[in-house]
C-alpha cells in the first residue's frame, strides 16, 4: 500500500479555446450538444476537452456578470442544448436595448396568449400573432409580419405549421419571469420528473411530463391515462396517445 500523498488534480486553465467557444456560443445564442462538440473539435482538434467541462469553467467566470450557459433538454428532439442566457431579474425588460417599450409590451401579450391557449396547446395562430402586433402597435400587416419574423430570427419564437410557439431559448432565459407571472395561475406546467417547464409532452392526472420524462414514468404506471400537449408534429405516429 503506497503512503505517498496523491497529487492534486491539475488546475483547470481558461484557455483561448474556452474564450473562442464562449464567443461563438454567445454570437449564435444556442448550440445542441452535437453542434457544441463539433465547434470544440474545430477550435482545438488536439485537445481532449469535454464540452460540459468547458461550459462549467465558462460559467464560473461569467456568472458574476449575470450571464450563464444553461443546459436544457430540447422538448422535441430530446437533445441536450447549451443556451447563453442573462439571468438577471426582469428578463423581458433586459431587451429594452433591442425593442421599444411598445414592442416589449406586445411581446408580453404574445407570451400571455401562448401560455393561456386552450387545451394546453402553448401556441397561437400566426395570423392571430400578426393581428395582435398590428393592432397593439398600429402597424401595417406587412410591418406586423416583419416584427413576428424578427422575434423568430432573434430566437424568442418559433413557427411550425402556421402556429407560433415560445422557443427553447425563451423558456430557458425567461424561466424566472415566467414563474413570477404564471406561478399562481396553474397555466404553465412543470414536469413531474425534471421540474422544468412543459410545453410539449403529456398531461396526466398525476401531472405533466416531457416526452422523454414520461417514458420511465409510464413503465412504472402502466395504463395511466394521458393526453398529448403542445406541438402535434413533435410526436411520432407511434407515440402514446
Amino acid at each position: 500500500m503506497s503512503l505517498e500523498t496523491p497529487s492534486p488534480p491539475p488546475e483547470v486553465t481558461y484557455t483561448d479555446t474556452h474564450r473562442a467557444f464562449f464567443a461563438y456560443l454567445r454570437s449564435v445564442q444556442s448550440l445542441s450538444q452535437s453542434q457544441a462538440k463539433r465547434v470544440l473539435a474545430h477550435l482545438d482538434s488536439s485537445s481532449s476537452l469535454d464540452v460540459d467541462d468547458v461550459v462549467t469553467e465558462i460559467n464560473s467566470r461569467i456568472g458574476e456578470h449575470g450571464f450563464k450557459i444553461e443546459r436544457k433538454i430540447d422538448e422535441v428532439t430530446a437533445e441536450l442544448n447549451y443556451i447563453f442566457i442573462n439571468f438577471v431579474n426582469d428578463a423581458i425588460a433586459r431587451q429594452a436595448t433591442s425593442f421599444t417599450p411598445a414592442e416589449l409590451e406586445c411581446i408580453k401579450h404574445l407570451i400571455d396568449d401562448i401560455v393561456e391557449a386552450d387545451n394546453s396547446r402553448f401556441s397561437i395562430g400566426l395570423n392571430n400573432a400578426r393581428r395582435k402586433a398590428k393592432d397593439e402597435m398600429a402597424l401595417t400587416l406587412e410591418d406586423a409580419d416583419f416584427f413576428i419574423r424578427r422575434l423568430v430570427d432573434t430566437g424568442w419564437l418559433e413557427i411550425h405549421n402556421d402556429q407560433v410557439y415560445m422557443s427553447q431559448r425563451a423558456l430557458a432565459e425567461l424561466k424566472g419571469w415566467l414563474a413570477d407571472r404564471y406561478v399562481d395561475s396553474g397555466l404553465l406546467l412543470s414536469c413531474k420528473q425534471c421540474h422544468d417547464w412543459v410545453t410539449v409532452g403529456y398531461l396526466t392526472d398525476d401531472g405533466a411530463f416531457h416526452k422523454t420524462c414520461f417514458v420511465p414514468y409510464q413503465r412504472q404506471h402502466p395504463g395511466i391515462d394521458s393526453k398529448k400537449i403542445g406541438r402535434p408534429d413533435a410526436f411520432a405516429p407511434t407515440e402514446t396517445e
